[in-house]
C-alpha cells in the first residue's frame, strides 16, 4: 500500500508537475492517453483513504 504524501511542501510539488502537465499543449496526443497519465498521479496525491 502506498502512503500518500503527507508534507506541504511535497504536496505542493505534486500538484505543480501535475498542473505543468496538465496545461501542456496536448493536440499531438490521444485525451485517453492524458487520462491515463494524469488520473493515477491525480490518485497519489489525493488518495480518497
Amino acid at each position: 500500500m502506498e502512503i500518500p504524501p503527507q508534507d506541504k511542501n511535497e504536496i505542493l510539488d505534486l500538484l505543480s508537475n501535475f498542473i505543468e502537465y496538465f496545461n501542456q499543449d496536448k493536440n499531438e496526443i490521444s485525451p485517453l492517453i492524458n487520462l491515463a497519465v494524469l488520473y493515477p498521479q491525480f490518485e497519489n496525491i489525493h488518495t480518497s483513504t
